[in-house]
This record gives structure tokens, C-alpha cells and sequence, in this order.
């Protein structure tokens, strides 16, 4: 009877394997909250954009009509998958764009965090957000 020598076993012992999995695993804790704070970063820039896109349409009308518009049905609101923008005339100014992450697609630290786009009456815009600091790194114009 012949005796199976150690160089006929080839392969990965046990205690390999297991430092494998747990560097795997460091990895994993390391990636995966960055990678959640990117998913954040995009539904805001998504947000973003669509709230600097309807300041020009804000903007158009005004030249078009010579007035702002009294109400959101005058403008052409998108949907979005993020949340809801909605447009508010307020007497203190011209009006404010407000978006509202309130979506099940959307990460749980926005669900209910505003952005909001108000045209002062000398003609600028100011944005206030209810953002994280941490999560809110845009600036707004």
C-alpha cells in the first residue's frame, strides 16, 4: 500500500481561507458607507440640477409673460423618482423652488431634507438646504 506524501495534497489550508474572508470582509466594511455617501451625493446633484434647470424656466417666463408665475401649474414641473418639486409665490420675494426628497428610492438620511431656490427681489437667488453637512457639499449659486 503506497502512503499519500505531503506534496500530493495541493491546495489552501483552512487558516488561509479564513484570512482571505476576513480581509474581504475589511474591504466590505471599508466600501460600503462610501459607496452610500456617493449614492447620496448623486440623488443631490441629480436635485440640484433639476432645481438650476427650473431657474431659467422661472427666468423665461418672467421675460416671456413679464411676471412671475402665481402658482406651479404654470410652469412645467418634471416628475422626479427623488422626490417632489413644487414652486411657492411668496409675498417676501418672487418665489421659491422647493424640492423635497420624500421617495422610497431615495437614500434614508434625504427622505424629507429640502432644498430650496428663492429669487430675492433684486434679482439673486438664494438656496437653503436642511442637508447634513456631511452630505451636503454643493454650493448654491
Amino acid at each position: 500500500m503506497r502512503m499519500a506524501s505531503a506534496d500530493y495534497y495541493k491546495g489552501f489550508t483552512l487558516i488561509e481561507l479564513m484570512i482571505v474572508i476576513t480581509i474581504i470582509g475589511v474591504l466590505t466594511s471599508i466600501a460600503l458607507p462610501q459607496y452610500h455617501q456617493y449614492i447620496e451625493k448623486a440623488q443631490i446633484s441629480s436635485a440640484m440640477t433639476s432645481l438650476a434647470t427650473h431657474k431659467m424656466n422661472i427666468e423665461a417666463y418672467l421675460i416671456s409673460e413679464g411676471q412671475f408665475p402665481y402658482s406651479d401649474s404654470q410652469l412645467d414641473l418634471p416628475y422626479s423618482s427623488l422626490g417632489t418639486l413644487t414652486y411657492q409665490n411668496t409675498p417676501e420675494s418672487y418665489g421659491s423652488l422647493v424640492f423635497t426628497f420624500n421617495s422610497s428610492k431615495v437614500s434614508a438620511r434625504l427622505i424629507d431634507k429640502e432644498i430650496t431656490f428663492t429669487r430675492l427681489l433684486n434679482g439673486n437667488w438664494e438656496c437653503i438646504s436642511d442637508l447634513d453637512s456631511f452630505i451636503n457639499t454643493y454650493e448654491c449659486d
